[in-house]
């Protein structure tokens, strides 16, 4: 099915073939996802609020890249905001209530409100513009322009008896639907001679034609361009070029959307218009320069997959973080020393469950840090074979826990203190989440299949394990799931 010319604004039965064909052009894990919403649904409207998991479910199904954003908030939060979008009069109080929960923009907020509510609000997004011959806003976050859109759908609606959830997939599929129409005159170029060189591919085929592509590096690539250009949709997406400098490697992809080409660089990810960066070169040299600049920004970012693990008690460490740079006197210092403590006391009861003490063993009190500590560290580092790791995560959370209290209560506290406590805290969260991870995904050292070291983590949240993590190895596709 190709799509008209306009959108079928007055053709009914048209707009239910666009809206039946949807489901041709969704993933099989969405259209299970979305069918999941429709029963799951019925009890939150009738309790008046969304639970933090269904919340989180949501959002992910508008933008799955603020996964950790959306999860890093807390549940009495999220119940929170949701009622009192639930109860809101109109479009822009709902939107206000549900805006600062991390990760939500107008957007992502428009989408939880079509579900929530679903006989009142439509989603704002950039194929529902294109279906409507609407230009894009200067911004997305204009409620007026959103309020605007959501009138003119909602009359739609009215006018063929339609619901909103039948709409959004009709607009959404007419705008996926769009082919390229071939130049005029092209149809029948004959060639002169037999030096022929082939017409350029267009991009959405291209990736048919690539070998030895990665298919979870690709993922994340157009992932993160729809997260940084949401208003653009990829086509295709090719790594080009890859090197290590400064002990880091970083990955040239060139990506083609449906409104332009892009660079997308690698360790720390950026992207940059070929229009202003006509040559990768140069481009290698210039993002490494801005690497080098940020490098001890680095240092204190929280790699996504720790990020999404333990999520708040990494927002606290960035916190403590970001207090020891304004800090000046005693006080500050032990200040310093406290979101610490917090952050190890949050860390652990993300992380720790009953499950991990052995029969006959008495449940630690909540702020015994260093006794849950203990059992978590026996959980993940278990047997033999990892007897040093574990003799590791047990000292180096003790003499934390033991540093950071100090700190907390010093009054003699100097700067050096401070730091030292916000360096080793670091360095307990790195070590138990990474270790965590390894026990949860339960990664082969080396590929069952090809005897690879190239294993990492790769997050499939559809695949339903306890993490939302598998293992897979780079070098040849293997993961558990095969």
């Amino acid at each position: 099915m190709s799509r008209s010319v306009q959108f079928p604004f007055g053709d009914k039965a048209a707009i239910l073939g666009l809206a039946d064909s949807y489901w041709n052009k969704i993933q099989e894990r969405d259209r299970r996802e979305e069918l999941a919403f429709e029963n799951e649904l019925q009890p939150a409207r009738q309790a008046g609020y969304l639970p933090k998991p269904l919340f989180v479910r949501l959002a992910r199904w508008k933008s799955v890249r603020n996964t950790p954003s959306y999860e890093s908030n807390s549940d009495d939060a999220v119940k929170t905001a949701t009622r009192t979008a639930f109860l809101a009069s109109d479009a822009a109080t709902a939107i206000a209530a549900l805006t600062p929960l991390r990760g939500v923009a107008l957007r992502t907020a428009t989408a939880l409100l079509h579900w929530m509510r679903p006989e009142e609000f439509p989603i704002l997004d950039v194929r529902l513009l294109a279906a409507l011959g609407e230009p894009e806003p200067m911004s997305y976050e204009d409620v007026s322009f959103y309020s605007r859109i959501a009138e003119r759908v909602r009359a739609l609606a009215r006018q063929h008896d339609l619901d909103l959830r039948t709409m959004d997939r009709a607009l959404w599929t007419w705008d996926k639907l769009s082919d390229r129409p071939v130049p005029r005159g092209a149809e029948n170029v004959q060639p002169s001679d037999e030096c022929v060189i082939p017409p350029t591919l267009p991009p959405e085929v291209a990736g048919q034609y690539v070998l030895n592509g990665i298919e979870h590096e690709e993922r994340a690539v157009r992932e993160y361009m729809e997260s940084e250009a949401d208003d653009e949709i990829v086509k295709h997406a090719e790594k080009l070029h890859s090197e290590t400098v400064l002990g880091r490697r970083v990955d040239v992809w060139d990506v083609h959307t449906d409104k332009g080409r892009w660079w997308v660089l690698t360790n720390p990810t950026n992207l940059y218009s070929q229009e202003h960066f006509p040559s990768m070169d140069y481009l290698v040299s210039f993002h490494v320069g801005v690497m080098a600049r940020v490098a001890e920004r680095d240092d204190r970012a929280v790699r996504s997959a720790w990020g999404e693990r333990a999520a708040s008690a990494w927002r606290r460490w960035t916190q403590a973080a970001e207090a020891l740079d304004d800090a000046q006197e005693a006080e500050d210092f032990q200040a310093v020393g406290m979101r610490c403590r917090e952050c190890l006391l949050d860390f652990i009861r993300a992380i720790a469950d009953e499950s991990m003490i052995p029969a006959g063993n008495d449940v630690p009190k909540l702020g015994d840090f260093v006794h849950w500590s203990e059992y978590v560290a026996d959980t993940i580092a278990h047997g033999a074979s990892a007897e040093r790791v574990r003799g590791y995560l047990k000292a180096n959370a003790k003499a934390t826990w033991e540093l950071v209290n100090w700190v907390t209560h010093a009054t003699n506290a100097v700067l050096h203190d401070a730091r030292l406590a916000v360096d080793a805290t670091q360095s307990v969260l790195a070590a138990f989440t990474e270790t965590l991870l390894r026990h949860e995904t339960r990664a082969p050292e080396r590929c069952p299949r090809c005897a690879s070291y190239q294993m990492v983590a790769d997050f499939r949240p559809e695949l339903g394990t306890k993490s939302g993590y598998v293992a897979l190895c780079s070098s040849c596709g293997w993961t558990e799931e095969n």
